[in-house]
């Protein structure tokens, strides 16, 4: 698995990262964006990954590996946008 480079983390990119899961376009999205920021290995992973498990692991060791008010900005973010979706 690619290891989780603390510095090349960042709040943008741990967002892209939901990407993958999200459907064609946002993963394409995803891999750009991972790609640019100098993530290019977490993609190669992903992308030769036999499950979501390989994917699953990654989303938590990167959630360790950022300031947790980063994970819980993001988290909040997902929330507000599940509550539009569930209206």
């Amino acid at each position: 698995m690619a290891k989780t480079q603390k510095s090349k983390w960042t709040r943008e990119t741990y967002d892209a990262l939901y990407g993958w899961v999200q459907g064609p376009v946002a993963k394409q999205q995803c891999i750009d964006k991972l790609t640019r920021n100098g993530l290019a290995d977490v993609v190669e992973t992903l992308l030769s990954a036999d499950n979501l498990g390989v994917w699953h692991q990654l989303t938590c060791d990167v959630a360790k590996a950022l300031p947790a008010s980063v994970v819980a900005a993001s988290a909040r973010q997902a929330s507000a946008e599940l509550d539009e979706i569930c209206k």
